[in-house]
């Protein structure tokens, strides 16, 4: 009677049209509620329903999410956003009925901020450091501390070498595997942000001048095992730094859900906007490498990248971490022989006059090294050249960085042999890899696979002595104690570092030859 009433004094045909539309728009919505109540029986969704619907990246996801952005598009296009943006997807599918049901969620969320996508400027950089700083104190850096603990075994004398404690932690982990936990645990606990980072102990502040105008910026490459790839985001996480996380796309679709959520949590914490399908010994072990250096460029105030796999744990604190990096003064920490390189490794002469060198994928870089490699136009010619090796990983960044002709700052002018790892002229720092047989030849307490070693309790006394910067590889599944042992050990050092009473000295990193002998 309402509208009969409002229609009849509707003088113009302009008015009519509006009523007829407003009628039309009201039928549309009620059939979806109609719809809704009859393939779920009510409208509220649960709260994992909006990460399902964000997150997942399976076939599923990819039917949900353009069915109900198809209707979304009908009902109200204004919401939608470039937060909605789905590349390679059909959006000409038909919307049934069954899908309809997460109408709700998408349009509760369409216009929800993705900040971390969007770089910040220097105001709201510094508006996030002072609100982190301002919860940050000794008394909540010793009470992180507690959470790291390990009571089971006594971490102080493995990593001192007494053989009784070590042995008894090695039978006891032997007897009482680790109950992992699971994709799902982390969704759950990540619906509260603040209690996930409560919980699980991140450090949400800088803990030092010099860590504050210090900022890194990291890659993360990774595919399962998320409480050992949040466990490794954990300890070095920090407010100032950066984090692009790449998951492989043969990854679960519940550890991408999980991850995402948790990035959801971190302002400055990410998932690089293209997965790629990572094959060992191929072109396709660096794409996601160049994804996240992209992405990374974008932020103005990082200092070094260094690149990581969710199997590797630090070495060293983020305050240590930078202590090395100053004391390198620019200079890039990137593995590289000639004495090892197989010349049958490539079908044609390198560009440039490059002279072939190999080396590890894993780096500490500094900007300029980036830059070369996203913006250089030589580099399409030298990528063209690197994909025609057997390993093209093991290829780009050592040739890069010990070619000084290309006059990349930071790289190195000398002979590019690291063989000598106890030499101060060329030894790599960036990683700690125990490789089966010379240069290497350290023990391995753990057992090797295809050729390195999987570091277990046995390795702490090396691994806490190691000048490394991080340990390459971990099996939480087979071996927690380890993990653990080193966390409790790092961040004890961290307590001390935030009460000024730090034993760290960088002496060592600045007298090496790689720092005097760099291109300025």
């Amino acid at each position: 009677m309402m509208f009969r009433l409002q229609y009849k004094n509707c003088l113009t045909a302009r008015c009519l049209l509006k009523k007829l539309k407003i009628f039309f728009y009201v039928q549309s919505v009620l059939l979806c509620i109609y719809v809704i109540y009859s393939g779920r029986g009510a409208l509220s969704p649960s709260p994992s329903d909006y990460r399902n619907l964000r997150a997942l990246p399976s076939s599923q996801e990819i039917d949900t999410r353009v069915k109900a952005l198809d209707l979304i598009k009908f009902l109200s296009p204004s919401s939608l956003g470039e937060n909605w943006h789905v590349s390679g997807i059909d959006v000409n599918r038909q919307l049934n009925g069954k899908d309809i049901r997460n109408i709700f969620n998408v349009l509760a969320s369409a216009d929800r901020p993705e900040e971390k996508r969007t770089p910040m400027n220097s105001g709201q950089e510094d508006q996030r450091r002072n609100s982190a700083s301002a919860s940050c104190s000794l008394r909540n850096i010793e009470k992180i501390q507690t959470m790291y603990k390990v009571s089971e075994v006594n971490c102080k004398q493995i990593f001192a070498g007494d053989q009784n404690a070590t042995s008894y932690a090695i039978t006891r982990n032997k007897k009482t595997k680790k109950q992992l936990l699971s994709n799902e645990f982390y969704l759950n606990l990540s619906e509260n942000c603040e209690h996930f980072k409560t919980q699980r102990g991140y450090v949400t502040c800088p803990l030092h001048s010099d860590e504050e105008n210090f900022p890194i910026a990291f890659s993360l490459l990774a595919y399962k095992d998320i409480e050992m790839v949040e466990r490794l985001l954990r300890l070095i996480y920090r407010p100032q730094n950066y984090y692009c996380v790449h998951v492989d796309k043969k990854a679960e679709p519940g550890f991408l859900s999980a991850i995402s959520a948790i990035s959801q949590c971190f302002q400055n914490v990410f998932i690089a906007p293209e997965r790629v399908d990572v094959q060992w010994g191929t072109f396709s072990v660096l794409e996601p490498e160049f994804v996240c250096m992209k992405e990374l460029w974008r932020y103005k105030k990082w200092k070094y990248f260094i690149n990581l796999t969710g199997q590797e744990f630090p070495l060293k604190t983020n305050w240590e971490l930078v202590q090395i990096l100053k004391a390198y003064r620019g200079a890039n920490d990137i593995e590289g022989t000639v004495k090892r390189v197989k010349k049958s490794k490539w079908t044609s002469k390198p560009p440039f006059n490059l002279t072939a060198v190999k080396g590890s994928v894993h780096i500490a870089a500094n900007r300029d090294f980036v830059d070369f490699i996203l913006h250089n136009k030589r580099i399409k010619t030298i990528l063209a050249w690197v994909n025609t090796s057997r390993i093209p990983d093991e290829t780009l960044f050592a040739t890069l960085n010990h070619n000084p002709q290309l006059g990349i700052r930071g790289t190195y002018r000398g002979v590019p042999e690291t063989e000598n790892s106890t030499s101060l002229v060329k030894p790599f720092l960036t990683r700690f890899k125990n490789w089966r047989g010379p240069p290497h030849d350290f023990p391995c307490a753990g057992h090797f696979y295809r050729g390195i070693c999987i570091l277990s309790t046995g390795d702490l006394p090396l691994l806490g002595s190691a000048k490394q910067m991080f340990a390459n590889k971990f099996y939480l599944s087979e071996d927690s104690t380890v993990v653990s042992c080193l966390e409790e050990l790092l961040f004890n050092r961290t307590r001390d570092e935030t009460k000024g009473i730090s034993q760290f000295n960088s002496n060592y990193y600045s007298q090496l030859g790689f720092v005097w002998n760099q291109v300025p």
